[in-house]
């Protein structure tokens, strides 16, 4: 089985994920997961081998043009981190 590509403005923070090996069940931030760069994942926590954790979803981190699409969804406090990433990249302020 794939792993779930979820949206990172949809549901991922209450969806349930099911493992198919050994039917574990519970949400994104309840299994085992990792933080990249680009992206955060999700491991099976159950009762498997270190490196036998079936990947359950991948959570890609928004760019810059999805974070202006939700600008009216996002905290103030996101907004504050965009603005100074985009900064930081030479992006122009766009408010």
């Amino acid at each position: 089985m794939a792993a779930i590509i979820l949206d990172y403005f949809g549901d991922w923070q209450t969806r349930r994920l099911t493992c198919p090996v050994c039917g574990w069940t519970g949400t994104f931030q309840e299994g085992d997961t990792e933080l990249y760069a680009a992206l955060q994942d999700c491991q099976c926590p159950g009762p498997h081998g270190f490196t036998d954790r079936p990947m359950l979803a991948i959570l890609p981190f928004p760019t810059f043009d999805e974070w202006r699409e939700h600008w009216d969804e996002i905290s103030e406090a996101q907004r504050c981190l965009v603005r100074l990433a985009e900064a930081k990249e030479g992006i122009q302020d766009r408010d």
